[in-house]
């Protein structure tokens, strides 16, 4: 049974042009199709809308339509599948959208959106590749420059075929066929293969693979030459040589290393001689710490200390006023008298009543309460006094003698300490110095 293939088919069904007043619509039949009429007419138009909705790159529109259109759409055939496809007409590089579906269905289904060209990405993909993928024709990647081996590969578009079935006035003869454009001459050549099934796709990918390397080649190359130019200027014989200062830079750096962990080794030896006065630092600056705290809390005691005895002070004061109110009061003579609160007349006598039952003896044993316990922190508060002056000396002497340690100590480690930091610096700088290559 013979293989049937598939050959690549479009046939336009019909053109519509959506407008903002009117909509323009121009059916297609089986086979041949002329346009004809009178000049300035619209048959120039109607092949761009063509065009254009098969990924034209741009559009020229008589006013007319730019004045009262808005979007066009073109169904097609392709390999007998039904398409719709749309594209705004005042944006080239708005996305495509693609209906599986003749134009009276497109509202029952989701578009795809491709974009016009290679230098946009969509999310379906590019719209060139959608017409070829349909038509069964192989998508594949052309040299620039056939005669050159590393030249860049360039995807072959579906328009690249469809100049050989549209073609306008300014375009045939020398502009297309046998112009000065290398590139694009190039480019229709291989675009004439492919149609007439004579390019070999795998060789195309071959090809592409051999320019990669070639590059990846050149490029080693260049960087060959810079290094070896390089080796010639620092007059270095050969890679053996090299390796063999490497080994002895290496040597080096090893044996500047080992110098320099050795004086830190007696470094930490030397400094156990000071380990003692150390000790005696941190004992000292541990015992100021406890006093100068307990010292804070004794003097927060004196300050509660005084606030006391200054109530105690204004209580006996209160006292004494109340027992010398109830010894005078009873001798003073009956007669009318304002009451300081509501100016309202009163007796003394009435007042007198009021002090007659008041027991003194409870009072003044109040009095000599408070005064013994006035008594007592004074005492107290002499006794804090007393701590703190002592503390502060304390503090004063052990500060004097901490100052002492911490001078002798910073003696004895600049006496031990730096001749080693001199030579560990001499030699930090000589490995500084050291490149290994």
């Amino acid at each position: 049974m013979a293989l049937k293939i598939k050959t690549p088919k479009l046939v336009v069904n019909c053109l519509y042009l959506v407008g903002r007043r009117k909509n323009y619509r121009v059916n297609f039949r089986n086979g041949l199709n002329i346009i004809y009429g009178d000049s300035d007419t619209g048959k120039s138009s109607i092949l761009n809308l063509v065009n254009y909705c098969l990924g034209a790159s741009s559009i020229d529109l008589y006013d007319e339509i730019e004045i009262a259109g808005d979007y066009c759409l073109l169904e097609v055939l392709l390999l007998g599948t039904k398409y719709t496809i749309k594209r705004d007409i005042f944006n080239p590089k708005s996305e495509i959208e693609v209906y599986e579906s003749s134009y009276d269905e497109i509202e029952n289904y989701f578009p795809k959106y491709y974009s016009p060209n290679y230098s946009q990405v969509s999310e379906d993909g590019i719209f060139s590749e959608f017409l070829l993928n349909s038509m069964n024709i192989p998508v594949v990647k052309l040299k620039e420059s056939p005669s050159k081996v590393d030249s860049k590969m360039k995807s072959l578009s579906f328009r690249d075929i469809f100049k050989y079935n549209y073609l306008t006035q300014d375009k045939v003869g020398s502009k297309f066929l046998f112009g000065e454009n290398y590139v694009l001459i190039a480019k229709l050549k291989e675009t004439f293969k492919l149609m007439y099934n004579v390019l070999d796709t795998q060789i195309t990918q071959l090809e592409g693979i051999i320019g990669e390397k070639v590059k990846e080649r050149n490029d080693l190359n260049k960087k060959n030459t810079a290094i070896s130019s390089f080796l010639k200027e620092t007059e270095i014989d050969s890679i053996k040589r090299i390796m063999e200062k490497k080994e002895e830079k290496e040597l080096e750096l090893e044996k500047l290393r080992e110098d320099i962990a050795r004086i830190d080794s007696e470094i930490m030896s030397d400094n156990s001689d000071l380990d003692s006065i150390r000790n005696e630092i941190k004992y000292i600056e541990k015992e100021i710490y406890e006093m100068s705290s307990n010292r804070e809390v004794r003097e927060q005691e004196l300050k509660q200390n005084i606030a006391l005895r200054n109530e105690y002070s204004n209580d006996i004061k209160k006292i004494k006023g109340t027992i010398e109110v109830l010894e005078k009061f009873p001798n003073i003579e009956d007669r009318d008298t304002s009451c300081p609160v509501c100016e309202q007349t009163m007796k003394i006598s009435t007042l007198k009543n009021q002090f007659i039952n008041s027991n003194t003896q409870s009072i003044k044993a109040e009095l000599n309460g408070l005064r013994r316990r006035q008594k007592d922190l004074r005492a107290i508060y002499e006794n804090l006094k007393d701590f703190i002056s002592k503390a502060d000396g304390e503090v004063k002497e052990k500060t004097e003698r901490l100052n002492g340690l911490r001078e002798q100590f910073d003696k004895q480690t600049k006496e031990l300490v730096t001749p080693f930091i001199s030579l560990r610096d001499s030699l930090t700088s000589k490995i500084g110095g050291i490149k290994v290559i």
